[in-house]
């Protein structure tokens, strides 16, 4: 109410003036006249320090006779006992001092415009689906990590050092044109939905990822046929969620045992998908083992670098370490730049050793 009572007064002050300047049809102002919209930026000695009885009444009663809109404010001030404008003055004139605030935008940066391609289903990839057997070195079917070749994360690692178990149809892993010499194809991979297995070929359990296009395609000929069985994925995104690389959350075709993935074809799926949590602490174990870092302290005679990839001592199918390579792979090509400093696979990679009490069984 005081600063209301304050402004109020200023302005019937001022619209006195602007309405002595308005003649009609154009604004006549003089520097005189500008003067009174002038307030004093300071107070003397004398008018604040010399003893008054009711200062704030004085101060709201100056000139209330003379003005009929003053009159008014003053009145709606009594009725809330508001005799003091003062404090409100104080308020808007004192100068402070204010931590900035930091205002923060996300900007989208968007991929560059690029040519699709056409989708189209390989008859070997039908063949498997009808008959159960694939055709060993076809086009139809990639090394799923020799497709991240024409990524950043390829930099810090050959992708022909990772295992050829687990496979991707050319579908799923060619969707734009390339454009340029320099062409990445970060912002253009599809994310794992869709997983074809087979275990009639006579060489174990193949596992085959698929695009959405080639699932839809193919779903009555797996229904029809039951020669292979068509999985739906999603890496864990949460701890609040079950992990999925059990395949057995949406099944169609030939009947299907879950405990019959191999270990070290679930621990592929998982990397090149992106998950970021493991189940258990044998999970852990295994997947460690599999890229070559430590998970325990070493003994005598084991040389571990600052990552944790372990250089001496024990046997593993990396030359050099993968774990710039799968932080690339995580955080920008998988989670969109995201951090994931917080999650199993973060903290592995950034050299902490888990424990057995961190997993939820």
């Amino acid at each position: 109410m005081p600063l209301w009572a304050m402004q109020g007064r200023r302005f019937v002050s001022q619209q006195k003036v602007w309405k002595a300047a308005n003649r009609g049809d154009r604004i006549s102002m003089s520097g005189k006249m500008a003067e009174h919209f002038l307030e004093d930026e300071s107070q003397s000695l004398d008018y604040r320090y010399r003893p008054r009885t009711t200062r704030g009444e004085h101060s709201h009663s100056h000139g209330a006779e003379e003005d009929e809109g003053v009159a008014r404010i003053l009145e709606r001030c009594r009725e809330f006992d508001v005799l003091n404008s003062e404090v409100a003055a104080l308020e808007e004139e004192q100068e402070r001092e204010l931590s900035p605030e930091i205002e923060e935008e996300r900007e989208v940066e968007k991929p560059a415009r690029a040519e699709a391609l056409k989708h189209t289903v390989h008859k070997d990839l039908l063949r498997l689906v009808t008959r159960g057997k694939i055709v060993e070195h076809s086009e139809a079917f990639l090394p799923a990590f020799q497709t991240l070749q024409n990524t950043t994360a390829a930099e810090y690692l050959e992708t022909s050092e990772f295992p050829g178990d687990l496979l991707v149809t050319g579908d799923f892993s060619r969707t734009v044109r390339p454009t340029g010499r320099r062409y990445l194809a970060d912002s253009y991979l599809r994310p794992v939905q869709w997983i074809i297995t087979c275990t009639n070929s006579g060489t174990g359990m193949r596992m085959i990822i698929i695009s959405p296009f080639e699932a839809q395609q193919l779903l009555s000929v797996v229904r029809k046929y039951q020669q292979v069985t068509l999985h739906n994925y999603l890496p864990r995104p949460s701890l609040q969620f079950r992990a999925l690389d059990s395949l057995d959350l949406f099944t169609e075709g030939d009947d299907f045992e879950p405990s019959a993935i191999p270990q070290h074809l679930r621990i592929q799926l998982n990397l090149f998908a992106g998950q970021l949590y493991v189940s258990t602490f044998e999970e852990y174990t295994a997947m460690c083992d599999f890229l070559g870092l430590a998970w325990q302290p070493q003994r005598h005679g084991v040389e571990v670098a600052s990552d944790g990839f372990i250089i001496k001592g024990k046997p593993t199918c990396f030359t050099r370490s993968p774990v710039k390579f799968l932080k690339v792979l995580f955080t920008k090509i998988r989670r969109n730049c995201g951090t994931i400093d917080k999650t199993h696979i973060g903290r592995v990679l950034n050299g902490t050793l888990l424990e057995e009490t961190e997993f939820v069984t």
